[in-house]
């Protein structure tokens, strides 16, 4: 036991240093230009759960190795929005839901491990399903506006009470289920109005929300995240006769 996972750990120093290197690719140039924090947390929100589920799955605890990547971001986080134009008031409560948001990730990656038993547990298809998820609920808050010439999902529909349509619920409900908003969010960024072009059109802000407080959401995130990693990894530990321990 003790060989084999000698055997794993620099497996898992491999895997974890290359996915802490993916989510750094959220500080190349884009639109708002290089080292953005605000960029940067928008992959993270994406990034994060995937990275965890195949740390996960590779047979790494959440601590050390979950920590040690979080910290690799964090420090990426803060260098970027000390030297950034874009102030972020409260990076460090995003921080905590990224971190929140691994540990999830990394708990189904530890259960995908156990379930899989002898066999090696093939995580591309449960991390592009993460990773699709994010990016539709991210994608859906906006995209009834975008892709219709008539009235937005946000907007009021005459056949409706004010605020109660079914596209104004569904566009509310992908909204609040966002990572990319929750983060940002936590961030202190106010991501309903910081794009007008298309906000405008998709007319989430005309809906009746308040945006998340990162004094709130980053550590009841952190700890779901902990309590699903710690959870969910119990139950992946190595049972006598197992090829593929996942403990380090």
């Amino acid at each position: 036991m003790q060989d084999h996972a000698a055997a794993l750990r620099p497996r898992a120093i491999a895997v974890g240093g290359t996915l802490s290197i993916v989510g750094l690719l959220g500080l190349l140039p884009g639109r708002a230009g290089a080292f953005d924090p605000v960029t940067f947390l928008a992959w993270l929100a994406l990034w994060a759960p995937v990275a965890g589920l195949v740390l996960g799955a590779s047979g790494a605890r959440f601590v050390p190795a979950g920590i040690s990547v979080g910290g690799v971001w964090g420090f990426a986080l803060v260098l970027s929005d000390a030297n950034s134009e874009r102030d972020l008031a409260g990076p460090l409560w995003a921080l905590l839901v990224v971190v929140g948001f691994f540990g999830a990730g990394q708990g189904l990656g530890a259960l995908l491990r156990r379930r899989c038993g002898a066999r090696a547990p093939d995580v591309a298809g449960p991390a592009g399903a993460l990773l699709l998820v994010g990016l539709l609920l991210t994608g859906l808050c906006v995209q009834g506006g975008l892709s219709e010439a008539g009235p937005s999902w946000g907007a009021d529909d005459p056949s409706h009470p004010p605020g109660r349509s079914p596209r104004q619920r569904f566009a509310r409900v992908a909204l609040e289920l966002s990572p990319v908003v929750l983060v940002l969010e936590s961030a202190g960024w106010d991501v309903t109005h910081a794009h007008p072009s298309i906000y405008r059109l998709s007319g989430v802000e005309w809906l009746e929300r308040r945006p998340y407080r990162g004094m709130l959401a980053g550590p009841a995130a952190l700890v779901v995240g902990c309590a699903l990693a710690g959870l969910l990894g119990r139950r992946s530990r190595r049972q006598p006769g197992e090829a593929f321990p996942a403990d380090l």
